[in-house]
């Protein structure tokens, strides 16, 4: 009888440490998910990635014919290839100084890069309808991960 007492109490704290064990690996797990920071990543299953949001703070600053902040949203590389600021403000102000409207999101994803053009920037292409004066421009960009912070380095537009 003895023995059998002892064997049940031996099963119950059995028991007691595999549910402790239990409920400590769920708090610590609900824990970890409640502390991270959400990543792009996580932005593209619940909502809009952050490289996204920057190009569409890009294209509405250019919509509004401010040079100026969307030149601060452009790699240091593609600043150089523009040219100084005054010559950008020159591009923006004969492109997008005409600009009806808000522009339009197209689509937005990511950029391949099979020969590493982007030096593992996490490339990501998105596209904006603009309507200007002469009828109906897309505009898509090229954004790179510059140290954490996402960055315009290509803009191509096509008359539609």
């Amino acid at each position: 009888m003895r023995e059998s007492q002892n064997l049940q109490q031996g099963l119950v704290r059995t028991r007691v440490v595999i549910v402790t064990i239990f409920v400590l690996a769920v708090l610590g797990v609900v824990g970890y998910f409640a502390l991270r920071q959400p990543s792009s990543k996580d932005a593209q299953t619940g909502g809009t990635p952050a490289y996204q949001q920057v190009a569409g703070q890009f294209f509405t600053a250019m919509s509004k014919n401010d040079s100026h902040t969307t030149w601060g949203m452009m790699t240091s590389r593609y600043q150089l290839l523009i040219g100084p600021e005054d010559a950008w403000k020159k591009q923006v102000n004969e492109a997008f100084g005409t600009s009806t409207g808000t522009p339009t999101f197209v689509s937005a994803g990511k950029q391949s890069d099979p020969k590493n053009t982007y030096k593992n920037q996490d490339p990501h292409r998105v596209t904006y309808l603009f309507t200007l004066k002469d009828g109906k421009w897309s505009s898509t960009v090229i954004m790179l991960n510059i140290n954490g912070t996402w960055k315009v380095d290509e803009l191509e537009s096509q008359a539609q």
